[in-house]
């Protein structure tokens, strides 16, 4: 990420990563909450290590799912509603257990996985 200031113009260059289908909800997020760069970082960062501990702690019915699977999945489903609470905590890593639960029951609640 380079934060650049150009006059009295501050921006940012943010590298989106995250699914293609879930650019507008990040930028959505974005623009609503108006958070630093550091926190757009650690946002980025935090979802992908809360896939990781939700991987860990996965209920019998994903233990098929290999480590990239689940985190494939989860970016597919659940980026954009995971990087919005992400942002809304400050990117707190001491909260990563919930973002790793609600990982969870996302996956436990959906519809078309458990139909």
């Amino acid at each position: 990420m380079t934060v650049a200031a150009l006059g009295s113009l501050n921006f940012s260059i943010i590298e989106m990563r995250c699914p293609e289908s879930h650019i507008d909800a990040v930028i959505n997020t974005l623009n609503d909450t108006d958070p630093t760069p550091a926190v757009i970082n650690n946002a980025f960062n935090m979802v992908a290590t809360a896939s990781t501990v939700a991987w860990v702690m996965r209920h019998a019915d994903s233990q098929a799912l290999t480590y990239h699977q689940f985190h494939d999945l989860v970016r597919a489903r659940y980026f954009g509603d995971l990087f919005r609470h992400a942002i809304s905590i400050g990117a707190d890593f001491d909260q990563i257990a919930d973002l790793a639960e609600r990982i969870t029951s996302a996956l436990a609640e959906d519809p078309q996985l458990n139909s």
